[in-house]
């Protein structure tokens, strides 16, 4: 994986503590996350804007290729990082920050919102590691895509500034907690996903056929895949059954383009697959993320025959099952 440059980092953090755009969410989503070390004076993040530009901001470490945890949390396929998660269920990033009242504050309330823009800061920057790790597909990370493009690397940061805090929880000792997230859905997923993709007119009636499958099931366990915002489906000799060349934009960007579980009666629950799905078995995982998955020649054919008289795979109607 490409290394963080520490100057692109210190200039996405610099921006976020020069505004304040955030929408809150009810306490409890994200409650069941552990509990963690590691806090940040509120002093470095209440600067003035004029001043801003020269606050000093420590170098972020770069993500390792893989989340210290890859595992399924109540059937959900979640990374789990020092810092925060990523539910490939629900397609839901969070992290979390703390942040320590400053000795100087003038009164108790002062240190209590000193503190509180100070976790935040904090989060954002650890929801920053997280997002870069994120696989888009079988050969980039959005860290790829954010050092070869400013324009993307500008767009994450106006994403990271309005993350919505999903809890605050203070702390006997002044400190507080703030659990900030973001979909990487709707306007992230516009942002990561080729604006090369089909987008098709609206059917007046679904082109799916009488008894025909509402959904596709893919077991990838067994393989050391991993997940990723633009999987891939093959036939053995590599031509593309489902991925970008096939999925509608625009439900690729409301939904993402797969769901990703570890429990296969939950799977074929998911509203997004229930009803008739057909189930395939991969033989293989391929490329440098292992996000490419491989079906035999027979189920390779059989899924093409289907699709060719349903929309299940243009609406994204996927699942994939992982270790």
């Amino acid at each position: 994986m490409v290394r963080s440059m520490p100057m692109v980092l210190t200039m996405l953090l610099v921006f976020l503590t020069c505004g304040r755009t955030l929408a809150q969410a009810p306490a409890g989503i994200d409650a069941a996350m552990p509990a963690h070390g590691g806090a940040a004076q509120a002093a470095p993040v209440v600067l003035p804007p004029a001043a801003a530009e020269n606050a000093t901001v420590p170098d972020i470490p770069a993500p390792p290729d893989v989340l210290p945890s890859e595992t399924g949390v109540g059937g959900a396929y979640v990374q789990v990082a020092d810092e925060g998660r990523i539910d490939w269920q629900e397609g839901l990033v969070t992290a979390r920050g703390v942040g320590l009242p400053p000795p100087f504050a003038a009164t108790p309330a002062q240190a209590g919102a000193m503190a509180v823009r100070a976790a935040e800061l904090t989060a954002r920057k650890n929801l920053l590691e997280i997002l870069q790790g994120v696989r888009i597909d079988a050969s980039s990370t959005v860290e790829n895509r954010m050092l070869g493009s400013d324009a993307t690397r500008a767009q994450v940061s106006g994403v990271l500034q309005n993350s919505r805090i999903l809890q605050t929880d203070e702390r006997p000792d002044g400190s507080v907690e703030v659990t900030v997230g973001v979909s990487l859905h709707g306007g992230f997923g516009a942002i990561m996903l080729p604006r090369t993709m089909p987008v098709r007119q609206a059917a007046s009636a679904p082109r799916t056929a009488e008894g025909g499958p509402t959904g596709l099931l893919v077991d990838a366990r067994g393989l050391g895949a991993r997940p990723a915002m633009t999987p891939r489906l093959l036939d053995e000799d590599g031509r593309e059954i489902y991925g970008v060349s096939v999925a509608d934009r625009r439900h690729a960007v409301e939904q993402g383009m797969a769901g990703y579980a570890k429990n296969r009666e939950q799977a074929l629950q998911n509203p997004r697959i229930t009803g008739r799905p057909h189930v395939v078995k991969a033989v293989r995982a391929e490329g440098a993320n292992r996000t490419d998955l491989v079906v035999a020649a027979t189920d390779a054919e059989e899924l093409r025959r289907l699709a060719a008289q349903g929309d299940f795979l243009e609406k994204c109607r996927v699942m994939i099952l992982l270790d």
